[in-house]
């Protein structure tokens, strides 16, 4: 497939941070996570993850970290809050 679209996001360096240092041990790069939500979203027709309410996925577009846990875990596709 030819891949020449691009994206580009802008986010706190904290969660590009936490967030790379989760897909190192993973054994994933960036782009690559990126290019699997999109794939994701295509073939499933919805967004990949639970997001328990449009107040809380404002949130974490925007940063707020009024959470009950920083640790947040990749589990079967989908985020999980339980620590």
């Amino acid at each position: 497939m030819n891949q020449t679209a691009t994206v580009h996001a802008r986010l706190d360096p904290a969660t590009k941070r936490q967030s790379e240092s989760i897909l190192k041990e993973l054994g994933i790069n960036p782009t690559d996570a990126v290019r699997l939500l999109y794939r994701q979203i295509a073939l499933r027709g919805e967004f990949p993850v639970q997001i328990f309410s449009h107040t809380l996925a404002m949130s974490l577009v925007a940063g707020w970290h009024w959470l009950p846990t920083q640790s947040w875990k990749l589990f079967s596709g989908s985020v999980s809050l339980a620590g």
